[in-house]
């Protein structure tokens, strides 16, 4: 049996202390915190290899097998880029920990034993080799929407989302407990209580944390938002906001104690019987809001009425204005893809604006958004990035061409057709031009339209 989780293992501590050096390189000034580096067992990558290509040349293998090979090699491509950005926390990483170097050769080698061998393999006359569930790189896992963050943590991550959702097991079951001592003909009405106690809940445990305006449109019913990727995005917010040493400690915490199938026994106990996750920074508060967000969804399929979150906002997003031709409301990316671009370019390109003001921008529907401005002389750069927008969208087919969804975005914006159709920034030289195209390019990696 070919054990891809000990090479994980040992790709996530080797990220989990690149990003720790980051952060307290960030902090601007020496670090006196010597974590304890895990003692791992280093397994044989020729080994590896054979065992893997053998697999595929059998067509041997499971769909967990295909998850499990793309998490790795998302991993190893951001620990290369993690390095290759950060060098300061690089050279420190290696000066406490030695054993980082041989996981940096490790990982190296993995990622370009599965770019070139799996992903982009071909045959003696050139040809590509697609095997089954590896012709394309799954783009639907949480190592690949936040394989660019700096500060999520992978084994909390998982540890997060087994307890997050033990816990709303089990207020399922006390709820359906509490119905069973009521009239029938209240139900609904408690239901309807319960679910107004957790929306405020929600409300207070979100702020100051994360985005609210995007967890409640989440609950609204936003497809496009996917569970896994909600929990990525606040625990990420919430481990960028803690300082080095609240981060250390969620490094120290030995994970081995809760595996997937591990029994929380919550239906005696609550987090309080577990000090050491207690004890954690923000980590009560931060499990009690993914498990009243989701327990919210899971409140839906006891009534047949939709449910209707409001939600005081200062800035609330302007409505959904209908298109001249009945075209669906749809992002025209993915929104961890959007999500990405708006990490990457907020402030940068136009003016600070929130996450939800942003993707509202980018849908079928072309809404205007009143805060957005371009920042002076970035216009050049920001037609690229539509134009690669447009082209990796998979929503193209919902227009009979391109101008249908460009124009009115470039005319909301005061911003000209001709200029976006005439680009000719691969033209120029400059560092800060071709570090733009290269991330652009990484990002939304198709080149023209199929």
């Amino acid at each position: 049996m070919i054990v891809i989780e000990n090479f994980l293992t040992c790709l996530r501590f080797y990220n989990t202390f690149i990003k720790y050096h980051i952060k307290v390189d960030k902090e601007g000034f020496p670090n006196e915190r010597k974590i304890p580096f895990p003692t791992i067992f280093i397994p044989d990558v020729k080994i590896f290899r054979s065992d893997i290509l053998s697999a595929l040349d059998r067509q041997d293998y499971s769909d967990n097998f295909v998850n499990q090979l793309n998490r790795l090699y998302q991993l190893s491509q951001s620990n290369s880029d993690l390095i290759a950005l950060h060098n300061d926390a690089y050279k420190k990483l290696y000066t406490d920990y030695p054993i980082t170097k041989e996981l940096e050769r490790l990982s190296s080698t993995l990622f370009d034993f599965l770019y070139n061998e799996v992903f982009e393999t071909i045959d003696e006359f050139e040809e590509p080799i697609n095997y089954k569930g590896f012709e394309d790189i799954q783009t639907n896992i949480p190592e690949y929407w936040f394989k660019n963050d700096i500060s999520i943590l992978w084994d909390t991550y998982y540890l997060l989302k087994n307890i997050a959702d033990a816990q709303v097991k089990q207020h399922v079951i006390d709820i359906d407990n509490r119905k069973e001592l009521l009239p029938q003909e209240v139900t609904i009405q408690y239901i309807r209580e319960q679910k107004k106690n957790l929306i405020e809940q929600i409300t207070s445990l979100s702020r100051e944390l994360c985005d609210r305006n995007f967890v409640f449109s989440y609950l609204q019913g936003n497809e496009q938002i996917e569970k896994e990727y909600l929990i990525g995005y606040i625990l990420s917010e919430l481990l960028e906001k803690v300082n080095s040493d609240e981060y250390a400690q969620y490094i120290e915490l030995d994970y081995s104690k809760y595996p997937m199938n591990y029994n929380w026994q919550l239906e005696k106990k609550s987090l309080k019987n577990y000090p050491d996750l207690s004890a954690l920074p923000h980590f009560v508060h931060l499990v009690n809001l993914l498990a009243g967000i989701f327990l919210v969804k899971e409140l839906e399929n006891y009534c047949n009425e939709e449910i209707i979150v409001k939600e005081e906002i200062n800035n609330p997003s302007p409505e959904k204005k209908k298109t001249t031709k009945d075209i669906p409301v749809e992002y025209i990316l993915s929104v961890p893809i959007l999500d990405l671009i708006y990490q990457e370019f907020n402030d940068e390109l136009w003016n600070d604006i929130s996450l939800v003001e942003f993707l509202d921008m980018f849908t079928t529907a072309t809404n205007r958004q009143e805060n957005f401005k371009l920042k002076p002389k970035q216009t050049v750069r920001f037609y690229y990035l539509l134009k690669k927008i447009w082209i990796n969208s998979d929503n193209k087919s919902l227009f009979n061409a391109e101008k249908e969804w460009i124009i009115p975005f470039l005319q909301n914006y005061q911003l000209s057709y001709s200029a976006y159709t005439n680009q000719f920034i691969r033209n120029e030289g400059g560092v800060k031009h071709r570090n733009f195209i290269r991330y652009v390019d990484k990002i939304l990696p198709k080149e023209e339209i199929s």
